[in-house]
């Protein structure tokens, strides 16, 4: 299964790095769990949870679902979009965009930040700041 180029490093991650991001995707910043989400019920999730490092793709594939549009996941094949894409949208959303620049650009711009993401309730900005802290930690 292929893992998008940016997104390779939370392979290498133990699963309590993962957490975070993990919780991100399930529940929403009221602790409810989500109804958007299909993450819970995927078998690699539902055999062996907690332990995140064994379903990384499916959290990599959950990310980017999150990040795209329904009809266009389709389209894709059930895929999100690419997480360079997401993060870029992410910045179009907080109008801190800037064109032709690398994931840890727009990262860096995500962090920056934090305090919006965290209260709104955009997934994909939420679980793209968690990314951008789990990368500054590697």
């Amino acid at each position: 299964m292929n893992v998008d180029k940016d997104l390779e490093f939370l392979l290498e991650l133990p699963s309590q790095s993962l957490d975070g991001l993990v919780r991100t995707i399930v529940y929403d910043k009221n602790n409810k769990e989500r109804n958007t989400e299909t993450l819970t019920v995927s078998s690699f999730y539902e055999e062996y949870y907690p332990d995140h490092s064994k379903y990384t793709h499916e959290i990599v594939d959950e990310v980017l679902c999150f990040g795209g549009n329904l009809i266009m996941n389709i389209l894709r094949g059930f895929r999100g979009p690419s997480y360079h894409k997401v993060v870029s949208n992410v910045c179009k959303k907080l109008n801190v965009f800037e064109k032709n620049k690398d994931v840890e650009f727009y990262e860096e711009r995500i962090l920056e930040n934090m305090s919006t993401i965290i209260q709104g309730n955009d997934v994909a900005s939420q679980c793209a700041l968690h990314i951008a802290r789990l990368r500054k930690s590697v």
